[in-house]
């Protein structure tokens, strides 16, 4: 039988006495980068100005352009993570239990006494090979009871552990990633050895190792990335090859990485000379021609050695005995040691019930006793060294580990990493930090993901990160006590066997490979020189690489390759048990199966919403599918596929009104009612499961929210299917634009008709209807890779139309709410503060004491309104001020249209803000700053029209019909302000001039304060109608110079 999946947690229920809230990360850390530079590569060495100092409030917001370095990435995760973060003792376990028992990492643990990677000592004194059974059982013991809450130092009687090898040493990246590939292959070896049965037939799929490239960006990040260097990465099998894989014509793309097996070989022969047979083939001797050619040193590579190569004819399999131990999984919680080793069986008392758990050997008879007598029975197998030969599976898996000495340059890529890693000599805390960075990273790169895995090192402790849409699991271990020792056993050999799933790989989505050139030298690297070294070494790359232990004195990097291969989704499959909406549909199928084109958007992070967007095609079966191929006279054994559609997942946060009062069932029923026209509604939603349940196997565990002492923020993974629309970015004319911005206009005034509140108006909610490139094609042919991996070729057939009244409108209601049956007032509110005045708004409304307010402010924070910014509540209004920023800051943003793709993908457009734009729309700062920078940017005079006036773009302003207006002289009444006129304003065409300006005029009402300024104030009673007939008319007027 196969390994199981590893979303199907049922199997291995969490500990909720061991997980509790982690400590936060100090403000205070420090780390040194190079600053980010412009998203736009062209301009890859321009730097925008920005704030220096802040607090991000919504990570997955930063698509906009300004500077982003490392010091605001750890504020930025210090405000994501608040309240997010787990320390999670049982995490190893639960992510790796099933492919490591503990059971079989006692075997292990056992085997690497008797080869002298280990050795174990209590009070100060060796052990003999006869205690060395009972301190293995001990350490199984105490490994399962810390995953169960309990503290190491009160179980560890005196043992002290140590790993034997000078280069088994984790304080730097070099030595992690030969102390994790040496413990997972050596342990790989181990079990195929003494008992191959617990390996459930798995084989490596996976390998460690340190960047080839380290003083450059690692390449292909996401387009906000940040200049990533992991000091360890996890990649494929498949990225290392023998000297034969090699591809003749591009040789210099291949460095060498001698494999863990080598340095086995070298150092720890014992460990193959427990099995004769195995020892022949792969330990024998060059006089009899099993190895051509002797290997570097596993820890020393040149990159010019040749790699090794075995000749040799497998004996028949051998038939082995039953295993001594039935090994098992390992779930469930014990109340202490004690109860261990009597074998009896524990409960958790939570203050109300007693569930009883199953002891980390349940699913076969033995007992911790019984353990120690197995290992007693193995430790006696181990001296006499007369393991037959494993099976052939184990063989050659060994075999094609010690052949694989090259790594592939093309796969060394952020689409790549199954996970990233970071060493440090002792601060745990520092590498935390930078290792989330990377996982955000690998997020971002790798949109298939339901959750990632993050690996930390320091001297003298391991670690490891899960990142989900709740929040961050970590978990620490040293590795000098015997549970240590036995978790990273776990660790290492897990991640070598995990499935891609078991890594975090969503089970709906299968992936096929794919290419893209590489970036020329200069694009690619940090462009900056290498900060000079300091006194504090765990944050100076310099000092770190100086002090890695045989690191090569050359600084030559390898050259890059011509180009990267990499995954990326090819289909997604989903099970319409789980289908929300349509609630009527009824399907013969059990699963709809959807063709990718292309990644339209990603807008994930760490944690949190993780929206992201395809263009996707449905396949298509029975009779639908055999009137598809009739009218398109398509080959009845071609897959046929139809679209576009936007297929969209994300998780939805279930304590907000969108999710709880599932406002897209509202808004169904306005739409069959014939009230919502311009708002695009999903034709099919999924429930794919809560976080608590599909990833943390806690969903509802009354014990979890008692530990972490507050509710936890779940989110339920959701995917929608609608109408695949063009973007706001792909208008043709201006006309076009201003028809899609009077048509949101229109729909939010249909949403509140309906009793609903958009909440999140930006430039990516907006849609244009579509316009194919070439109305009479109904239906093309393109070759696509099937479930087999095999190339074939299928039909994509057009849908019908789905046609929208105006040139666009309105879609997404994910963070959508009703509307309140009263909002506070913001019109009186205005005070004297200094000499200047000041809006006050209403506060947050107060709840229950310790209970959450859900749905308080929502939105994308450069188009928030300035009283929502500043505190007050959502209203329509908020929604219609949006607006008004969209129009504004796609003046900054959107040049020149492009030519029409659709449905192809349309170009990436990375905007460049002026820095007083940046002021107000930078997601560094609190809200409460942005709102008031905002509103004396907006409020106040006409300095928005002056920015707009000087670095709007070309499209937008094109050439000013008065010429450049002089600098306003002082003591111009405010009658002659330039901005609050009728007239023309130099620098912006007119008929953009006066699409602002009857915005402004329709959504603020101007007065003259006491002291003589004028300052404008929001018109709450505005009606979204109204705002759509007066820009409506204007557009009418400009229509020639807008067309």
């Amino acid at each position: 039988m196969g390994p199981k999946n590893s979303h199907n947690r049922t199997a291995r229920p969490r500990r909720p006495v061991a997980i509790a809230v982690a400590v936060e990360i100090p403000e205070d850390i420090t780390l040194l980068t190079q600053p980010r530079y412009t998203n736009n590569i062209k301009s890859r060495t321009t730097t925008l100005q920005g704030p220096d100092k802040g607090t991000s409030v919504k990570l997955s917001n930063t698509i906009h352009s300004g500077t982003l370095t490392r010091e605001q990435v750890v504020k930025g995760f210090t405000s994501e993570l608040l309240d997010r973060r787990w320390n999670s003792a049982d995490l190893v376990d639960h992510a790796f239990g099933n492919v490591v028992s503990l059971s079989l990492a006692a075997r292990i643990m056992l085997s690497f006494l008797h080869c002298k990677l280990l050795t174990v000592e209590l009070s100060s004194k060796e052990l003999t090979k006869e205690e060395w059974p009972q301190a293995c059982t001990d350490a199984a013991s105490w490994a399962h009871a810390v995953s169960s809450g309990l503290k190491a130092s009160e179980l560890e009687k005196g043992y002290a552990w140590t790993w034997n090898k000078k280069e088994l040493g984790t304080g730097t990246e070099l030595g992690a990633e030969h102390f994790f590939n040496a413990i997972g292959m050596g342990a790989y070896l181990s079990a195929g050895i003494t008992d191959h049965a617990g390996l459930q037939n798995r084989t490596p799929t996976s390998r460690f190792t340190t960047l080839p490239r380290p003083h450059h960006v690692l390449p292909l990040q996401s387009p906000d990335g940040q200049d990533c260097q992991p000091d360890l990465v996890v990649l494929p099998s498949s990225a290392f090859v023998s000297t034969s894989e090699r591809d003749p014509t591009r040789l210099k793309e291949y460095q060498g990485k001698p494999s863990a097996v080598r340095f086995i070989k070298s150092n720890f022969p014992e460990l193959f000379q427990c099995s004769p047979a195995l020892s022949a083939l792969v330990f024998a001797k060059s006089e009899r021609a099993c190895i051509r050619v002797r290997a570097a040193p596993y820890w020393r590579s040149t990159g010019t050695e040749t790699s090794p190569r075995l000749d040799f004819e497998l004996p028949p399999d051998t038939e082995l005995p039953p295993p001594a131990l039935q090994f098992a999984d390992t779930t469930g919680s014990n109340d202490n040691v004690a109860a261990l080793t009597r074998g009896e069986p524990s409960a958790i008392d939570d203050g109300n019930d007693k569930t009883e758990i199953r002891d980390p050997y349940s699913s076969c008879v033995d007992t911790p006793a019984e353990l120690l007598m197995n290992l007693k029975e193995l430790s006696k197998e181990l001296d006499a060294k007369q393991f037959p030969l494993p099976p052939k599976w184990v063989v050659d898996a060994i075999t094609k580990h010690h052949d694989s000495d090259y790594l592939d340059m093309s796969r060394v890529c952020f689409p790549n990493i199954l996970l990233p890693g970071e060493a440090k000599q002792s601060d745990m805390k520092a590498a935390v930090v930078q290792c989330s960075v990377y996982m955000r990273q690998q997020r971002r790169t790798q949109p298939w993901l339901r959750f990632c895995l993050g690996l930390m090192a320091t001297k003298n402790k391991l670690g490891i990160l899960r990142a989900d849409a709740m929040g961050v699991e970590e978990c620490y271990f040293k590795k000098d006590i015997g549970c240590g020792v036995i978790e990273a056993i776990r660790l290492a050999l897990g991640i070598t066997l995990a499935t891609n799933e078991e890594l975090g790989l969503h089970p709906a989505f299968s992936l096929r490979d794919t290419e893209a050139p590489s970036l020329p030298e200069s694009e690619a690297t940090t462009g900056k020189k290498r900060p000079a070294p300091s006194t504090n070494t765990d944050d100076q790359p310099d000092l770190k690489k100086a002090r890695t232990a045989g690191a090569s004195s050359s600084t030559r990097d390898p050259a890059l390759p011509a180009k990267y291969r990499y995954r990326e989704v090819n289909f997604v499959t989903l099970e319409n048990s789980k289908r929300h909406l349509p609630e009527t549909l009824v399907s013969t199928e059990t699963h709809t199966r959807y063709y990718t084109k292309y990644l339209l958007e990603d807008r994930g992070s760490l944690v949190g919403r993780c929206t992201r967007i395809w263009c996707a095609y449905r396949e298509v079966s029975g009779s639908e599918r055999e009137s598809l191929a009739s009218v398109h006279k398509i080959d009845s054994h071609m897959p046929i596929f139809i679209g576009p559609y936007a297929l969209k997942f994300y998780c939805a946060d279930i304590q907000t009104e969108a999710y709880t009062q599932d406002i897209l069932i509202k808004a169904k029923k306005a739409q069959d009612a014939g009230t919502l026209k311009h708002v695009l509604l999903p034709t099919d939603v999924w429930y794919m499961g809560k976080i608590l349940d599909v990833v943390r196997s806690l969903g509802g565990s009354a014990k979890m929210l008692k530990v972490t002492r507050s509710a936890l923020k779940d989110r339920e993974e959701i995917v929608t299917i609608s109408p695949f629309k063009r973007t706001l970015a792909q208008f043709e004319t201006a006309y076009e634009f201003y028809g899609a911005i009077i048509g949101a206009f229109k729909a939010i005034g249909e949403l509140q008709d309906a009793g609903i509140m958009h909440r999140d108006i930006s430039f990516g909610n907006i849609v244009l209807d579509e316009k194919y490139t070439n109305p009479n094609k109904k239906c093309e042919y393109v070759d696509i890779d099937s479930s087999d991996g095999k190339r074939v070729e299928a039909a994509l057939v057009r849908r019908q139309s789905a046609s929208m009244p105006s040139s666009g409108g309105l879609h997404d209601l994910d963070m959508a709410a009703s509307i309140p049956e009263s909002v506070p007032s913001t019109e009186e509110n205005w005070v004297s503060r200094r000499g200047r005045v000041k809006l006050q708004v209403p506060k947050k409304p107060s709840g229950e004491e310790g209970k959450e307010q859900p749905d308080f402010r929502t939105g994308t924070t450069p188009f928030m309104s300035i009283p929502l910014l500043l505190g007050s509540q959502n209203s329509v209004y908020d929604d219609l001020q949006s607006m008004f920023f969209v129009v504004y800051l796609s003046m900054f943003t959107f040049d020149t249209p492009a030519p029409n793709c659709y449905p192809d993908a349309p170009r990436r457009i990375f905007p460049l803000w002026p820095t007083a734009v940046q002021r107000w729309a930078d997601n560094n700062e609190p809200m409460q700053e942005l709102g008031e920078r905002k509103r004396t940017f907006f409020g106040f005079g006409s300095e928005w029209l002056k920015v707009l006036t000087s670095d709007g773009l070309k499209f937008w302003t094109g050439v000013s019909e008065l010429g450049l207006m002089e600098e306003q002289e002082p003591g111009l009444t405010e009658e002659q302000e330039p901005g609050l006129t009728e007239e023309e304003e130099p620098g912006l065409m007119d008929s953009h001039h006066a699409a602002l300006m009857v915005l402004q005029q329709a959504l603020w009402m101007k007065v003259k304060l006491p002291r003589g300024e004028t300052a404008f104030f929001s018109r709450d009673e505005v009606k979204p109608h109204e705002v759509a007939a007066v820009l409506e008319k204007v557009v009418e007027e400009h229509k020639d110079s807008l067309s």
